[in-house]
């Protein structure tokens, strides 16, 4: 019997194989995934060369892991797998308590060597212009909601390399976002699923920008315009216990009337949101539509005030707050600006510079040095 039971598993292995493995050869490729919000491998192009120097064979194995059939599926059991195996661990992300998942960022892991060339290039670009220059480094929520994190969950200590940071710099004016932060820990001021700040969030880093007592929650109307969004983190784990997150907007209840220009020109519109955006599985690309090279944005204020804002994906909830402070607003996000800062600055009259980066992110940003 035992023996009958042994063939009967090896030819249902077997068979298994050779339905998935011809299922490739039917199987409609899939360019990108939404789920995990970036490119699949396609089947490579075979050369010489790529046979050579082995990228061939490594590309076929991503094509196989990329394009397997039922992929999202597998990936859903073996979290649930890992889970019931009592894993808070998954794929670099913490299960955290109450929903919440949260980045995995150790010592070992974080790079200290870019952080340190990227604060060096921000030194030197304030050194050079007559603005000043503010820096706002935002810490990841691994770091504000540590008691979020499973228990014995090692992450670096974000708010002590920040601390660190803003005494190293004396060009740069360093702004504490952490503090405001870390007093309003118990709301809504990260999402569960997702490694952005909330709309709460952000405001909360303006206070310390504005560093004004009236700027308060009572200045807005709060729109909440998603209930179902699963973010960045939710599509490493695909863990379908997770609870959606809601995203809110705030509209000043005295907001002047705004033009915005993106990539010079290219395209206008007279809002900062893009509600299209909300059918998509980044719905976090509301906030200015997504990441472009160049924002511009005109207000009706007449109080001559221009900023300039050098900035990551986390800016783009922020942005909406600075609507009646400035006149001008512009915005550059440096991974995608391929022109010369000099130039750009050169028919500007910019009151002042601010650079506004999640600390993590900055560590891992390698375009700092076209400054």
């Amino acid at each position: 019997m035992q023996k009958i039971l042994n063939y009967i598993l090896t030819f249902s292995f077997v068979l298994f194989l050779t339905f998935m493995g011809i299922s490739y050869f039917f199987k409609e490729e899939q360019t990108f995934s939404q789920n995990e919000n970036r490119t699949l491998q396609t089947f490579p192009k075979f050369t010489l060369n790529n046979l050579l120097d082995g990228s061939f064979m490594s590309d076929i194995e991503s094509y196989i892991n990329d394009q397997v059939l039922f992929r999202d599926e597998f990936m859903e059991f073996k979290t649930d797998i890992m889970l019931l195996a009592g894993n808070k661990d998954i794929n670099e992300v913490y299960i955290g308590e109450y929903g919440y998942l949260l980045q995995k960022v150790l010592p070992s892991t974080f790079n200290y060597e870019q952080l340190n060339y990227n604060l060096d290039c921000i030194n030197e670009f304030a050194s050079k212009v007559a603005a000043p220059v503010y820096s706002m480094l935002i810490p990841s929520s691994f770091s504000i909601l540590q008691d979020k994190l499973p228990s014995n969950a090692s992450s670096i200590d974000e708010l002590e390399v920040i601390k660190d940071m803003s005494s190293k710099y004396p060009e740069i004016t360093f702004i504490d976002a952490t503090t405001n932060l870390e007093n309003h820990k118990n709301e809504y001021i990260y999402y569960k699923t997702d490694h952005h700040w909330t709309t709460l969030g952000a405001f909360y880093a303006y206070q310390a920008w504005h560093n004004a007592d009236d700027k308060d929650l009572d200045s807005y109307d709060i729109k909440e315009v998603s209930t179902d969004f699963l973010g960045s983190l939710y599509s490493k784990v695909l863990n379908n216990n997770t609870a959606f997150d809601k995203i809110e907007l705030f509209y000043q209840k005295n907001q002047i009337n705004y033009e915005v220009t993106y990539n010079f020109n290219q395209k206008k519109s007279d809002t900062l949101y893009d509600f299209s955006k909300l059918k998509t599985k980044d719905q976090y690309q509301i906030f200015l539509g997504g990441n472009y090279p160049e924002i511009t944005i005109n207000t009706s204020n007449n109080n001559n005030r221009s900023i300039l804002l050098f900035k990551d994906s986390f800016a783009n909830a922020f942005i909406p707050f600075l609507l009646n402070d400035y006149e001008n607003i512009y915005i550059i996000d440096l991974r995608y600006f391929n022109k010369d800062i000099n130039t750009y600055l050169e028919d500007k009259d910019i009151d002042e510079i601010l650079f506004l980066y999640n600390l993590y992110n900055l560590s891992e940003d390698s375009s700092l040095r076209k400054l």
